[in-house]
């Protein structure tokens, strides 16, 4: 990882305290998108394939930076 080590424990935290930064702002605006007209089932349905297309590609072979940022879109499509 950029020629540092870096326990799996500090990376999961990383990961961790970057989705609890964009939590309160990324939930709000999800919470106020799904208020719309066409409400929160299209939304849930759009989450759900977003997370299962990208779950489905986290156990193949690549850096460890895309496997990061692939992380960190499944935890954007949880919220």
């Amino acid at each position: 990882f950029a020629g540092i080590l870096i326990s799996v424990t500090a990376l999961s935290g990383m990961i961790q305290a970057v989705r609890w930064t964009w939590e309160p702002f990324v939930a709000s605006w999800v919470g106020a998108l799904s208020d719309g007209t066409k409400g929160r089932i299209p939304i849930f349905i759009y989450s759900l394939f977003f997370s299962a297309v990208v779950v489905g590609i986290l156990p193949l072979s690549m850096s460890i930076y895309i496997w990061v940022f692939l992380c960190l879109l499944v935890m954007l499509s949880a919220t």
